[in-house]
Protein backbone atom coordinates (compact mmCIF):
# COMPACT_ATOMS: atom_id res chain seq x y z
CA UNK A 1 0.00 0.00 0.00
CA UNK A 2 1.26 3.46 -0.78
CA UNK A 3 2.42 5.81 1.96
CA UNK A 4 1.08 8.76 0.03
CA UNK A 5 -2.04 10.35 1.41
CA UNK A 6 -4.45 12.95 0.18
CA UNK A 7 -2.85 16.25 -0.66
CA UNK A 8 -5.28 19.08 -0.10
CA UNK A 9 -4.84 22.44 -1.70
CA UNK A 10 -4.80 25.34 0.74
CA UNK A 11 -7.87 26.22 2.69
CA UNK A 12 -10.67 28.12 1.02
CA UNK A 13 -11.97 31.38 2.48
CA UNK A 14 -14.85 30.51 4.83
CA UNK A 15 -17.07 33.31 3.44
CA UNK A 16 -16.80 31.90 -0.10
CA UNK A 17 -17.62 28.42 1.13
CA UNK A 18 -20.63 29.71 3.04
CA UNK A 19 -21.88 31.71 0.04
CA UNK A 20 -21.65 28.73 -2.31
CA UNK A 21 -23.16 26.40 0.25
CA UNK A 22 -26.16 28.66 0.89
CA UNK A 23 -26.80 29.87 -2.67
CA UNK A 24 -26.51 26.44 -4.30
CA UNK A 25 -27.83 24.29 -1.45
CA UNK A 26 -24.58 22.35 -1.17
CA UNK A 27 -22.81 20.86 1.80
CA UNK A 28 -19.91 22.90 3.11
CA UNK A 29 -17.58 20.08 2.07
CA UNK A 30 -18.74 20.19 -1.55
CA UNK A 31 -18.63 23.98 -1.57
CA UNK A 32 -15.11 23.89 -0.16
CA UNK A 33 -13.90 21.55 -2.89
CA UNK A 34 -15.47 23.74 -5.58
CA UNK A 35 -13.90 26.92 -4.18
CA UNK A 36 -10.47 25.28 -3.98
CA UNK A 37 -10.86 24.18 -7.60
CA UNK A 38 -11.56 27.74 -8.70
CA UNK A 39 -15.37 27.67 -8.79
CA UNK A 40 -15.83 30.42 -6.21
CA UNK A 41 -18.57 32.22 -8.14
CA UNK A 42 -22.03 30.64 -7.65
CA UNK A 43 -22.89 30.97 -11.36
CA UNK A 44 -19.64 29.30 -12.44
CA UNK A 45 -20.08 26.54 -9.86
CA UNK A 46 -23.67 25.92 -11.04
CA UNK A 47 -22.54 25.69 -14.69
CA UNK A 48 -19.89 23.17 -13.66
CA UNK A 49 -22.34 21.08 -11.64
CA UNK A 50 -25.05 21.17 -14.33
CA UNK A 51 -22.72 20.34 -17.21
CA UNK A 52 -23.97 17.68 -19.57
CA UNK A 53 -21.60 15.08 -20.88
CA UNK A 54 -21.76 14.30 -24.56
CA UNK A 55 -23.32 10.97 -25.38
CA UNK A 56 -21.01 8.61 -27.24
CA UNK A 57 -21.82 5.34 -28.92
CA UNK A 58 -19.78 2.70 -27.04
CA UNK A 59 -19.58 0.62 -30.22
CA UNK A 60 -17.40 3.36 -31.72
CA UNK A 61 -14.61 2.44 -29.29
CA UNK A 62 -11.77 0.53 -30.88
CA UNK A 63 -12.31 -3.25 -30.97
CA UNK A 64 -15.64 -3.01 -29.16
CA UNK A 65 -17.31 -5.25 -31.73
CA UNK A 66 -14.60 -7.89 -31.27
CA UNK A 67 -14.92 -7.62 -27.47
CA UNK A 68 -18.70 -8.11 -27.67
CA UNK A 69 -18.25 -11.14 -29.92
CA UNK A 70 -15.71 -12.64 -27.49
CA UNK A 71 -18.11 -12.15 -24.58
CA UNK A 72 -21.00 -13.70 -26.51
CA UNK A 73 -18.82 -16.68 -27.45
CA UNK A 74 -17.72 -17.17 -23.84
CA UNK A 75 -21.33 -17.05 -22.63
CA UNK A 76 -22.42 -19.54 -25.30
CA UNK A 77 -19.54 -21.85 -24.38
CA UNK A 78 -20.16 -21.48 -20.65
CA UNK A 79 -16.64 -20.21 -20.01
CA UNK A 80 -15.37 -17.22 -18.12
Amino acid sequence: MSDRGWQLRGTAPPEQIETLSEELGLSRTTASVLVRRGYDDPAAARRFLDAELPEHDPLELGDMTAACEAIRAAIAAGTK
